[in-house]
């Protein structure tokens, strides 16, 4: 948000470097200086960055630098930054102006603005945070508007679709799994997300997310049905989210879980979810780190813990995601198990090909062109398995389509997986 106009024209040489401050009158030449050291000409930089930082911080958004440098002689330069601090201004509103139908008293509620304060580049930062992690906008910009003696914040966000039909299918060589899925995240201009999803004879679930009837916290709602031939689960869980800060949200969970085996004299019976999160969301211009744990307690005539890690990595175009699944109870039963295989994990085996009570795997991507390569690895079973190959992205604006072929571990060419996903966005 900070206007800067720093002509700043140096050739980077390990020449010592003396820096002085003139100008400031709100803060003083020491304070800035103390937490952001010189001891070379690119600490310099560095430190003209902590000037603007900390003006913006407390309200004065036009802040300026000018440095002036002179070469004392070959070994020793002298750089004098002249500071012009602007005007200290209060913000009066937040005005929020989306392209499409998404409705501005919605995002206000979302973002909880505050008003009638000084200027803050925290509160700016936090607000887009908030506002790009619904990934309900391609692009979120902020502008400062004087109006009649007044500042306003003027917030311009370009929104995406965001109401998509999903399709799934996996083809092995014996077998084949196909899905399909609803999901909004933006039902009805309100950043209210739904979603639904069905695999083949195996799961129907929905999902759903109110995050402004009592912003910041939001509420989720997840009812699935899990069917195996003779068994069947059935869970419902509701989590609480609320942030603890622009990085960190924590979550508390409670539920049930009804499992039922046809083919035993084991009465189904109904159990209570208990459980807690801690979730961190990072983003920069070329780094977004996402990381989440949740720790939960079926509660039966034996206890199930369950830990599940959940966490990704996006370095210009590498991507990376971790994951690791850990039950301890004394006595395991079939859906105490998690399952691997397929194009949720390792994408060279078959979906749920393995059946573990401890797992960790990492899936790995490098997206520089549309033909783009990956490799899968993980470790259960005391073993490290692992897959590898290449997929395919086309996106267009009529829909997007990738295509992935995986193989397994000492895996012959005729043992390979294909997995497709086709996305309209509507």
């Amino acid at each position: 948000m900070a206007v800067s106009f720093i002509s700043f024209f140096l050739v980077v040489l390990p020449n010592a470097v003396d820096v002085t401050i003139s100008g400031t009158i709100y803060f003083s030449e020491s304070y800035l200086m103390q937490k952001q050291p010189v001891r070379e000409f690119n600490d310099v930089e560095s430190l003209i960055e902590h000037i603007l930082d900390t003006y913006t911080s407390a309200g004065f958004p036009f802040c300026e630098v000018r440095p002036m440098v002179e070469r004392i002689h070959d070994s020793l330069f002298n750089v004098v930054l002249h500071v012009q601090e602007g005007s200290r201004i209060t913000v009066t509103d937040h005005l929020f102006r989306p392209d499409k139908h998404t409705d501005p008293g919605v995002i206000r509620r979302y973002v909880r603005p505050e008003n009638d304060l000084y200027f803050s580049s925290n509160e700016i930062a936090r607000i887009k945070q908030r506002l790009l992690r619904t990934n309900a906008f391609m692009s979120v910009t902020e502008n400062i508007v004087y109006r009649n003696d007044l500042y306003y914040i003027l917030w311009t966000l370009n929104e995406q679709q965001t109401d998509f039909i999903s399709a799934f299918g996996t083809i092995g060589e014996d077998d084949y799994i196909f899905s399909i899925s609803f999901h909004s995240i933006n039902l009805l201009g309100t950043l209210r997300h739904i979603e639904f999803l069905y695999e083949y004879e195996r799961l129907f679930t929905v999902k759903f997310t109110e995050p402004i009837l009592l912003a910041p916290t939001a509420i989720h709602g997840d009812l699935s049905l899990w069917s195996y031939d003779t068994m069947q689960l059935l869970e419902a869980q509701g989590i609480i989210t609320t942030p603890l800060n622009t990085i960190f949200d924590v979550s508390i969970l409670s539920g049930i879980e009804r499992a039922s085996y046809a083919d035993t004299l084991t009465a189904a019976r109904t159990h209570t979810i208990l459980g807690s999160g801690l979730a961190g969301h990072l983003t920069h211009t070329w780094l977004t780190v996402n990381q989440s744990f949740m720790v939960d307690c079926l509660i039966r005539d034996v206890d199930r813990w369950r830990l599940r890690y959940d966490g990704s990595i996006a370095l210009f175009d590498i991507y990376v995601q971790s994951h690791g699944r850990y039950v301890f109870t004394d006595s395991l039963e079939f859906f105490d198990h998690f399952r691997l295989g397929g194009a949720q994990s390792l994408r060279g085996y078959y979906e749920e090909e393995f059946t573990v009570d401890q797992a960790f795997w990492i899936n790995m991507e490098y997206k520089r062109v549309f033909l783009f390569p990956l490799v899968d690895i993980g470790y259960f079973d005391k073993n490290i398995f692992y897959s590898y190959g290449f997929g395919i992205a086309a996106q267009s604006r009529f829909a997007h389509a990738t295509l992935v072929l995986a193989w397994p571990k000492d895996g012959s060419w005729q043992d390979g997986m294909l997995h497709l996903t086709f996305e309209k966005g509507f």
